[in-house]
């Protein structure tokens, strides 16, 4: 009779384990099919799974499924085998910038903007930081070779690249965002990018090569093992990180400040083998300016001492009579009036 109730509950117990795995599997297997065909958002919705400043399958599940209009995937006249992407290059000036409004054709020097979007702005011509600087400074030429997307390194690339237009004597302005130090360590992001790493202590960097992105994504697959085990895990950092009054969950970090003064050091060496007058600038996000930039602007700070001026446009903004939301559009971009401050701060921090 004992025989017969043990062999029952282990049986029993068999079942459940069998049933419990099937179960998960098929929770599995229909969140990764969820992730690229459900309209259904709260299920759908990548960020629930994984991180967009940590995660390439964040961009690869966002660029498969329902949401990949989120995107500005790069068109065959803005693909880069080597930047990941630039701006149309049919609307380039000879010196591979965006044309700015009233650039002199004569000019004592040139003021070279590179970084991020905000950098090279969401609003419309004529009204971005380099038209609201040049206006400022009509005796030199200033140069948009900002990139929507762009990281750091991607934004220390597009410098070395455009180094050939540049002259000693010559002001650069490197835009760094506080979340460009994440980018660095993503592979894909609107489109494959360029990934940063060391090997045996080298800075080291893939490149995207050739290709067409339309037919990119939907070749690739999540590579997180378990997508059910993501979401969990992703649940879980979101409920601390809200418990620490932050909804940045902090997520390799280590690896991006030791990225970031890699990179920074790569400018400052750059800049002094051209004998060009650098700065970074630091821009802030609004929920920056809430919540605080914490590592990243202690990073880009600190790294930027050596070799570099350092300008960060949080303590400025948040001493604005107006009040700093007054400067940001409803993209959480500088707006016209952000830019127009932004030009009259860096006027008269750059020396004429």
């Amino acid at each position: 009779m004992r025989r017969y109730i043990a062999g029952s509950v282990q049986k029993k117990a068999g079942l459940i384990v069998v049933g419990t795995m099937l179960a998960l599997l098929a929770t599995e297997l229909g969140l990764r099919t969820a992730l690229v065909h459900s309209p259904w958002k709260r299920v759908a919705d990548p960020e629930a799974y994984f991180d967009p400043l940590c995660d390439d399958d964040y961009w690869i599940a966002l660029g498969r499924g329902e949401w990949a209009s989120a995107l500005h995937r790069p068109g065959s006249n803005e693909q880069d085998p080597r930047l990941g992407w630039v701006p149309d290059r049919r609307r380039l000036d000879s010196f591979g910038a965006w044309p700015t409004t009233g650039t002199p054709d004569a000019y004592g020097r040139q003021i070279a903007l590179f970084g991020d979007s905000y950098v090279f702005g969401t609003v419309e011509d004529g009204f971005r930081l380099s038209d609201a600087l040049q206006a400022r400074r009509s005796e030199d030429a200033v140069r948009n070779f900002g990139v929507g997307g762009y990281g750091l390194g991607q934004s220390i690339l597009r410098f070395e690249d455009r180094l050939a237009v540049l002259q000693p004597g010559d002001q650069v302005v490197m835009g760094v965002l506080t979340t460009d130090l994440d980018r660095t360590v993503l592979s894909v992001r609107d489109a494959p990018k360029p990934q940063w790493f060391f090997d045996d202590g080298m800075l080291q960097r893939t490149e995207p090569g050739e290709l067409n992105v339309e037919d990119w994504f939907p070749k690739q697959s999540i590579a997180a093992r378990s997508v059910l085990w993501a979401r969990l895990s992703r649940t879980v950092s979101l409920w601390q990180s809200r418990d620490s009054l932050s909804t940045d969950p902090a997520c390799r970090v280590a690896e991006k400040t030791e990225l970031a003064r890699a990179l920074l050091k790569r400018l400052s060496d750059g800049c002094e083998a051209k004998q060009l007058d650098c700065v970074v600038v630091l821009f802030h996000r609004p929920i920056d300016l809430m919540q605080g930039a914490g590592w990243r602007a202690e990073v880009v700070q600190e790294a930027s001492t050596e070799g570099l001026r350092f300008l960060d446009t949080g303590p400025l903004l948040l001493e604005t009579v107006a009040g700093w939301s007054a400067f940001y559009g409803e993209d959480a971009h500088p707006n016209v009036d952000g830019n127009a401050k932004l030009a009259e701060w860096l006027d008269a921090y750059l020396p004429q």
